[in-house]
This record gives structure tokens, C-alpha cells and sequence, in this order.
């Protein structure tokens, strides 16, 4: 039996369809139905176009992109980890928002840094950010990032029953 499942397609413009393998049974539909709630990506303003949304809203869960703090001026991270790690969770902030949701929200969190010793330096800026419980994170070293970044945060998030 095969099943289908209609959502709108930012990058078409229009409404698509997506058909289930053709081996999917009734049973498994359940579990593959909630892609039906999938809505158009959530996204800031941005000087240049990108292959990406800054967030997809699927049910109630928030998936959010990797996000850099970049200087909005200059288009690169700022000399500055303060004013980075600002301007990073402020956008961060902007996109669940956007959906309705808070840093509160989140549920998982990932960060890459090629500078893993700036940790303590993350985790000193991170918590003033959370009123409540603190989602699951991991915090990875990496190679460099994009824009001379020190930190690249990704997310899911889960609103609230």
C-alpha cells in the first residue's frame, strides 16, 4: 500500500507531495504520518541567500540550524568572544521565537569550537541564558568554522504541553 502526504515547499513555491516506499504498511504509517505537519523553514533576514533554513518546525519539535554569532556589519565573528557569544545566542534566541518558543525550549544542544578552551568561557554566557532545566549538550572540538567563529550551535527544541 503506498500513502502520500502533502507539504509546502519553500524552494518549489508550491505544495508537494511525498509518497511512502511502496513496502510501508498501515502499521508503519503511524509513525511516518507526523511529516505531514511539516510547515515552510523558519528564517531571519540575511544579506545573501542560503541553501538552508534557519529552523524546521515538524509537529512540536524545533530543529535548528548551526548557527555562528556573526557581526551583522561586517558579515565575520567579532574580534570579541563576549560580543560573539552575544550576538550567537541572540540569534539563537530570534529563531525559537520565531517559533513561538524560548531557550527554555530546548531539549539538545551542540556546539562545535576549534578552541576547545574556551568552555568555561561558553558555559559562563550559556546559563545566564536558561531560567529552568538545561537541555542535553555536547560540546565538541572541531576544525575551523565559517567566519572565523569560535562557536557553532546547533538545537532541537520542543514546546511545551
Amino acid at each position: 500500500v503506498r500513502y502520500s502526504t502533502t507539504y509546502w515547499s519553500r524552494q518549489h513555491g508550491q505544495q508537494q507531495t511525498l509518497q511512502t516506499p511502496t513496502s510501508m504498511t498501515s502499521g508503519d504509517y503511524t509513525a511516518y504520518q507526523g511529516i505531514s505537519s511539516l510547515t515552510a523553514g523558519i528564517n531571519l533576514p540575511r544579506s545573501s541567500p542560503a541553501p538552508y533554513s534557519d529552523a524546521v518546525m515538524l509537529g512540536d519539535t524545533l530543529y535548528l540550524s548551526g548557527r555562528i554569532g556573526i557581526d551583522p556589519k561586517t558579515g565575520e565573528a567579532p574580534a570579541d568572544v563576549d560580543q560573539e557569544l552575544r550576538l550567537l545566542f541572540d540569534g539563537f534566541e530570534a529563531v525559537l521565537a520565531k517559533a513561538g518558543m524560548k531557550m527554555d525550549d530546548l531539549v539538545w544542544v551542540q556546539i562545535y569550537s576549534p578552541d576547545v578552551s574556551l568552555w568555561e568561557r561558553f558555559n559562563a554566557a550559556y546559563v545566564k541564558r536558561f531560567s529552568g532545566e538545561m537541555p542535553a549538550r555536547a560540546f565538541l572540538g572541531s576544525g575551523p568554522l565559517l567566519k572565523g567563529g569560535r562557536f557553532e550551535m546547533l538545537g532541537i527544541a520542543a514546546k511545551r504541553s
